[in-house]
């Protein structure tokens, strides 16, 4: 009887710790950041930008014009050590179980955005959008 209590309390830990780990808001947006990264990546970015009077397009060189910055184009290296991460709640996109994770810049942080909220799968870990 006291082999079985034991597994039990044994089993219940062990799946408590497990799960656990697996809602936690900072290694799910580190998978997430890994997947999306993945072991190289290479990228070519151009936009055009229309106006009544004009239009124009745009390289990487020059983003004069329009609200995309720099930071949008790095934010994702320093997502991990930049901010604090919290689970704030599940939603489900298109199909698909997602955990909502809400980011806030370290006070020292050299980031732009004062909040950003995420959307990952829970199944994939693919970040569905922010």
């Amino acid at each position: 009887m006291n082999k079985l209590l034991a597994l039990i309390v044994g089993l219940f830990f062990t799946c408590t710790a497990v799960i656990s780990q697996e809602t936690d808001a900072k290694s799910i947006v580190d998978k997430s950041n890994n997947l999306m990264l993945g072991k190289s990546s290479f990228s070519k970015m151009t936009m055009a930008i229309i106006r009544p009077e004009w239009t124009r397009t745009v390289s990487m060189q020059s983003w004069i014009g329009s609200d995309f910055t720099n930071d949008d184009l790095v934010r994702a290296n320093s997502i991990i050590n930049d901010y604090t991460h919290k689970l704030i709640g599940e939603e489900m996109i298109e199909e698909h179980d997602c955990y909502i994770i809400e980011l806030i810049p370290l006070p020292e942080a050299p980031v732009v955005w004062g909040k950003i909220k995420m959307w990952v799968s829970k199944t994939e870990y693919y970040q569905l959008t922010s």
